[in-house]
């Protein structure tokens, strides 16, 4: 119940996470020992600020966005650890975002590419150098039908 509350809390603010990969990262033992009750390990995990900060830095960024927020709704300057940063890319250079955009590839990572499905349904690569083409490549020579 906890983790699908902390999944939707992180979806409605734009980070794609499921459930599955909450539990990856559980396991991990970055946030405990994996053999702790889920509660403790679930409090590790939301509130440490030892790996990147937890939700206290989530909510330390949501802060900083609804500042750059004026009256008129506008919106001036974002500024993240005093870094001025891009509305579009505000999530980017967030530690613990990285963290959970990690474990989510690696959770949901597909057996025969260098890729994996994000939560919109896209491809997206762990390593970025030419794994397109390796993939489709892969395909044509492991699958006769392909070609």
């Amino acid at each position: 119940m906890l983790k699908k509350y902390l999944v939707n809390m992180f979806n409605v603010i734009g980070i794609g996470i499921d459930v599955p990969t909450i539990d990856k990262m559980l396991l991990s033992g970055r946030y405990g020992n994996p053999k702790s009750d889920a509660f403790t390990l679930i409090s590790e995990f939301s509130s440490s600020t030892v790996n990147f900060g937890g939700i206290p830095k989530i909510v330390s960024v949501l802060e900083a966005i609804k500042n750059a927020i004026n009256n008129d709704g506008t919106i001036k300057e974002i500024k993240v650890n005093d870094i001025t940063v891009d509305p579009t890319q505000v999530w980017n250079n967030i530690g613990y975002v990285k963290e959970l955009a990690n474990y989510y590839a690696f959770t949901h990572a597909t057996d025969n590419s260098l890729s994996s499905h994000g939560p919109d349904g896209n491809s997206y690569y762990m390593v970025s150098q030419n794994n397109f083409a390796k993939d489709r490549l892969n395909e044509i020579v492991s699958d006769p039908t392909v070609f």
